[in-house]
């Protein structure tokens, strides 16, 4: 898909949307049937072919958002995540999320703990899936506003209206009510936290990460 000139628009022209390719709607079905539904896999797998193919359908997103690299109004507010994609994140190399802390915080206005000092997300390879489906359609400035309505496309907490998005979050969600894992923002998961310091070279070492997190999503 070509990229496209972004050009602003107020929230009050609204437009039609283009309906979703053939392409991508069979590579929706192909993904619940090969990677979501399969024996096979661990769900770190699993999440990994979401990701892939929300990254795919994002591409056709671009054709009609507004969102460009460096925005992170939509950092400011709220962001929900499952358990699983926290461990995600930690797995893949981000810090040690919080095990043992309950906090379910809602109403934020400050920036979440993984944007930059360039404004960029550190960890954008492994961002949440809401983080992936909010898309803006009108202008960022609306954005910076938490309070106004404006036109947003995939937006978690207006149900996401789009499909593909609505059948993720619904198996998301499956996969931690089965689990009795809970759903937080992810500044609960990853509080600000005191540099580390280096350990001592006679300090025990600790068990791996990587196998606590897979002896327990196998299967």
């Amino acid at each position: 898909m070509k990229p496209v000139a972004i050009k602003f628009r107020d929230k009050r022209d609204i437009r039609p949307l283009p309906p979703i390719p053939d392409e991508l709607v069979a590579g929706m079905q192909e993904l619940f049937a090969t990677k979501i539904n399969s024996r096979s896999l661990t769900l770190f797998e699993k999440l990994e072919a979401v990701y892939a193919f929300t990254d795919r359908f994002n591409a056709f997103v671009a054709t009609f958002a507004v969102c460009q690299k460096g925005c992170n109004h939509c950092c400011q507010i709220d962001v929900q995540v499952s358990r699983i994609e926290a461990e995600y994140i930690t797995f893949k190399g981000g810090p040690q999320l919080d095990h043992q802390g309950e906090a379910r915080t809602t109403g934020h206005r400050t920036a979440c703990p993984f944007i930059g000092a360039d404004g960029g997300c550190t960890v954008y390879s492994t961002r949440p899936f809401n983080c992936r489906t909010f898309h803006t359609l009108d202008d960022p400035k609306y954005c910076a506003d938490g309070d106004v309505d404006h036109q947003v496309y995939g937006a978690a907490g207006k149900g996401y209206g789009v499909r593909f998005y609505q059948a993720i979050a619904a198996w998301l969600k499956d996969v931690h009510e089965s689990k009795g894992l809970p759903y937080r923002d992810i500044r609960d998961w990853f509080p600000a936290q005191p540099q580390a310091q280096p350990p001592m070279l006679t300090a025990k070492p600790k068990p791996s990460l990587m196998s606590r997190l897979m002896d327990r999503l196998k299967g």
